[in-house]
């Protein structure tokens, strides 16, 4: 996915893009991570400020409600 978003491609064209290789019951586990638009916005997130995304466990990162509005937080990220 973030190879995706990286080189500006469609997710539509995956599929069918010789460039990704991607194995079809690998895509289908992709494409059910595409249904949820925080996760594709944390992909985003983490090409923008170079965040390795393996470095993002469930005890530095959370949830937090700020003004009504519910936001994503990691906590204690070494650069």
């Amino acid at each position: 996915i973030r190879e995706v978003i990286r080189n500006g491609d469609s997710f539509e064209d995956v599929e069918t893009d010789e460039k990704y290789k991607i194995q079809r019951h690998e895509w289908r586990k992709t494409k059910k991570f595409l249904q949820y638009p925080q996760l594709v916005e944390w992909a985003k997130a983490s090409i923008e400020f170079d965040v390795d995304v393996d470095d993002v466990r469930f005890d530095n990162a959370g949830w937090v409600v700020e003004d009504g509005q519910k936001r994503f937080i990691i906590l204690d990220y070494m650069l």
